[in-house]
C-alpha cells in the first residue's frame, strides 16, 4: 500500500475514534444532564396506595407544567417520611403523604422523629378521600344499628382489621368500639388495605375500615355493604350510607387526605413553582376526572401557608381524639 494512502488512512480513523469519543462524551453528559434535571417523588405507600394512584394520574400534566421530567419511587411506609430529611436543600425531590403519617403518627408516638413542619416545606393538599367501614354483605348486617345489635346478642365475635397499627382507620375503629360499646375481635395477621379488601372478599374477615378507592370495588361486586362514611356529607359513590358525623363520632368529621412537600433548605422562588405547578395540574379536566373516578375529591390549598395551618389543625384534632379513646403507641 502507498505511504500516502496508509498516511491518510490513519488519519481518517483517529479522526473516527475521536468523534466516538466525543459521542460517548456527550452520551455521557446528556444523560448525566437528564437524570440530575429528573425530579423524584416519593410516595409514602406502595403503588395501590390512593396517593400513590394520585400522583401517577397527576404525572404526565406535572411535568408539563414544570417542563421536566419526573420519577416516581414508591415506598413502604411511614418511614419513607425520613427519606425527605435526608433531601434537605434538593430542589428536585418532592414527597406525597397522608393524614396518618403527617398528623396522627406524630401525635400518638414519641419515637416517631418526625415533624412535618420543621423536616418539610408542605407545598399544598392534593386530595380528600373518603373512609369506609364495610361488613361482609353475607352476614344480614345492613346499617350500623344492626351491627351493633349483632355484637350484643351474638357469642361469636365479629372480627375486624385497622390495615395498619398506626392508620387512621385504627383511631377511627377505637372511636366505633368505645362510643358504640361493639364486641368486636381483632385480627392482627392482615396489613395493608389490598390483603384486607382480599380477606372480606374471601369472607375470612367481617369489617374493615379504609378508603373509598379500596372498597368500590367490593360494594360493585356484592362482597361488601358500606355502612358509614367518615366525610362531611353522605357521598356520591355511596349516598344512602350515614356519615360518621349523622352518628356523633364528632371526632371523626372527614377521612383521609394527602398532601405534597417539598425538603427544607430550597429556595422561596422554587417553593412558589411547585405550587403553581400542582394547583394547575390539578385544575385539569382529565386529572379531575380520573381522580374522582376513585372516590376521591380534588381539594388544593390556597397557598402553602394555608396548607401548613391545615396540617396544624388536623394534628391538634387527631391528638385529642387520640386521648379521648386513649390512643398511644410506643
Amino acid at each position: 500500500m502507498p505511504l500516502n494512502n496508509l498516511l491518510t488512512e490513519v488519519i481518517i480513523m483517529k479522526k473516527i475514534k475521536n468523534l466516538l469519543y466525543l459521542v460517548l462524551i456527550f452520551f455521557i453528559f446528556n444523560n448525566y444532564v437528564i437524570a440530575d434535571d429528573s425530579l423524584v417523588i416519593l410516595t409514602t405507600f406502595a403503588q395501590t396506595g390512593s396517593s400513590s394512584k394520585t400522583i401517577l394520574i397527576m404525572k404526565d400534566r406535572l411535568e408539563k407544567e414544570l417542563k421536566q421530567n419526573i420519577t416516581i419511587e414508591f415506598g413502604s411506609g411511614s418511614s419513607s417520611a425520613l427519606r425527605i430529611v435526608k433531601e434537605e436543600g434538593n430542589e428536585n425531590f418532592l414527597y406525597i403523604s397522608t393524614i396518618g403519617v403527617i398528623s396522627l403518627l406524630p401525635s400518638i408516638s414519641n419515637s416517631f422523629k418526625f415533624n412535618s413542619s420543621l423536616n418539610t416545606k408542605p407545598i399544598s393538599k392534593t386530595t380528600s378521600t373518603p373512609n369506609v367501614l364495610i361488613i361482609r354483605s353475607d352476614l344480614g348486617i345492613n346499617n350500623l344499628q344492626q351491627l351493633i345489635d349483632y355484637s350484643n346478642n351474638q357469642d361469636k365475635k365479629l372480627r375486624y382489621s385497622y390495615i395498619a397499627p398506626t392508620s387512621i382507620h385504627r383511631l377511627e375503629f377505637e372511636g366505633l368500639i368505645k362510643d358504640f360499646k361493639l364486641n368486636l375481635e381483632l385480627d392482627e395477621s392482615l396489613r395493608g388495605s389490598a390483603n384486607v379488601m382480599k380477606a372480606i372478599r374471601d369472607r375470612n374477615l367481617d369489617l374493615a375500615i379504609t378508603t373509598s378507592p379500596y372498597v368500590a370495588p367490593l360494594v360493585k361486586e356484592g362482597d361488601a355493604i358500606p355502612l358509614l362514611v367518615a366525610h362531611p356529607e353522605r357521598i356520591e359513590l355511596f349516598p344512602n350510607t350515614p356519615t360518621m358525623l349523622e352518628y356523633g363520632l364528632s371526632s371523626f368529621p372527614h377521612g383521609s387526605w394527602a398532601g405534597i412537600f417539598a425538603p427544607t433548605g430550597i429556595s422561596d422562588e422554587r417553593i412558589k413553582e411547585f405550587f403553581s405547578a400542582l394547583t394547575s395540574t390539578l385544575k385539569d379536566s382529565y386529572v379531575k376526572k380520573e381522580i374522582e373516578k376513585l372516590g376521591m375529591e380534588i381539594s388544593p390549598s390556597s397557598s402553602p401557608n394555608n396548607f401548613s395551618i391545615y396540617i396544624q389543625d388536623e394534628s391538634n384534632r387527631l391528638k385529642l381524639a387520640a386521648e379521648k379513646y386513649n390512643f398511644f403507641i410506643n
